[in-house]
């Protein structure tokens, strides 16, 4: 039966929705919900019967005004993402419409979650469609000292694993990490500073924070500990001040030891004397 003809009676029609939920790029790291009563398999996925809800769908062919409300359970692996600091990657949501009798699904809404927050028992998402992201400018290359790359991204180029160390934790609070003596390995440091600490919390995601500062052994983040315990093991990964100081101490390749410095993206040759300042005599 098509789609249109169970959505347009008045009395065989059975709705359900299917909320389709990406944590980054791990293709293991999708969260899939229905606000049937049953558990469904739809196309070979399996999605969990919880009370889920959302706002009504705006489409007045303009960007205002285009947010949309999700509400659900603060105790699903995704509200627990958002419990106490956002998550460390993009989530994007897809939500699909269709009926019990008919299981042909389609999609009618697909974005990004933007933030979320407590209401009670559950958590709300405030979720922004896809086209909304075409009102933005782009990003614009500057004319700067300092190198604009993303560290570790495709044009940066440095070798991650080289700059990464394993360590384990020998203590921590909320926004502390303090580990295990030698950890830094032959790497002096403050050198770790605006590099970042990552690991695996208990819903088995990545977790990934900023260091701020290291103190000895002491790791102090931007953002929460969660989901890190004592004796587990972490990746501190080194940082870098975006000038040609440090990107000379990363290596493209660990193997042949070739420095970054190759794919330096700022413009340390920038004249410091304005030529039609200076004063005459």
């Amino acid at each position: 039966m098509a789609f249109s003809t169970v959505e347009e009676s008045e009395y065989s029609g059975e709705p359900v929705q299917l909320f389709e939920f990406r944590y980054g790029d791990d293709a293991k790291a999708v969260f899939r919900y229905t606000d049937c009563e049953d558990a469904l398999e739809v196309s070979g996925k399996h999605y969990k019967p919880i009370p889920v809800s959302r706002a009504n769908i705006v489409s007045n062919g303009t960007f205002d005004k285009t947010t949309m409300e999700v509400r659900l359970s603060g105790q699903t692996d995704i509200g627990l993402l958002y419990k106490g600091y956002p998550p460390a990657f993009v989530v994007t949501l897809t939500i699909y419409s269709g009926h019990l009798n008919d299981m042909n699904f389609i999609v009618i809404w697909s974005g990004i979650v933007r933030g979320g927050g407590p209401a009670g028992h559950e958590i709300v998402l405030t979720c922004e469609p896809i086209s909304a992201s075409m009102k933005r400018n782009g990003l614009r290359r500057c004319y700067q000292y300092g190198c604009p790359l993303v560290l570790y991204g495709l044009q940066c180029n440095a070798d991650k694993d080289y700059a990464t160390v394993d360590a384990v934790v020998a203590s921590l609070t909320a926004q502390t990490v303090t580990l295990v003596t030698g950890w830094n390995g032959a790497f002096d440091v403050s050198k770790f500073i605006a590099g970042t600490a990552e690991w695996t919390n208990d819903s088995n995601n990545l977790e990934i924070r900023t260091i701020n500062n290291v103190l000895g052994d002491t790791l102090n983040l931007k953002g929460v500990t969660r989901g890190l315990h004592v004796g587990q093991t972490m990746q501190v990964v080194l940082g870098c001040n975006h000038q040609e100081s440090d990107c000379m101490n990363l290596h493209k390749e660990k193997i042949t030891g070739f420095s970054n410095i190759v794919n330096f993206g700022g413009d340390p040759w920038i004249p410091t004397d304005n030529p039609t300042g200076k004063s005459q005599n």
